[in-house]
């Protein structure tokens, strides 16, 4: 494997990764701001518990 080669990898692996999880990040911030909304407006602790479970699954995806 040449140099160009492991670079053209390592650009497509980023890029992969990039399509990723950017996407599921600004989702999961939309899902977490609409489900804390909803818990708000309905005092159902079942938003509660869910804001908390995607709370923590969106932290994991920003670290």
């Amino acid at each position: 494997m040449t140099i160009e080669t492991l670079a053209r990898f390592q650009f497509a692996m980023t890029t992969v990764f990039h399509f990723f999880f950017v996407p599921f990040t600004i989702g999961t911030c939309l899902v977490v701001a609409i489900m804390e909304t909803m818990y708000v407006i309905t005092k159902n602790e079942e938003y509660k518990k869910l804001t908390k479970f995607w709370g923590n699954i969106m932290l994991l995806s920003f670290a």
